[in-house]
């Protein structure tokens, strides 16, 4: 039988096509393992920045309670640092969950 480039094809060249196409298979289940892995990372980071932004909150809001001007600041430019910071990581969980 003749492939498509007009020279006879072997067992070889069918054997090199199942190779190919394994090879290709194992590299795709790589990637999707990679690509799991990296989202669960990306979720417990998520999860953890969550947590922190709730414990600044009920600290933040102690603080302005409390009448601890300087304290409630600080609380406040960190909040905001974990926010941007959570922020970065919900958009790099839906570019890779796309």
């Amino acid at each position: 039988m003749k492939a498509g480039n007009g020279r006879a094809e072997t067992a070889g060249d069918t054997a090199g096509s199942s190779n190919s196409a394994e090879t290709g298979m194992r590299r795709q289940k790589a990637d999707e393992r990679k690509r799991a892995t990296k989202l669960a990372t990306l979720e417990t980071a998520i999860a953890a920045l969550e947590q922190r932004l709730a414990r600044l909150s009920r600290e933040l809001e102690d603080a302005s309670t409390g009448g601890e001007v300087d304290r409630a600041r600080a609380l406040g430019e960190e909040y905001a640092l974990v926010q941007s910071e959570l922020s970065g990581r919900l958009l790099d969980w839906e570019q890779l969950a796309a």
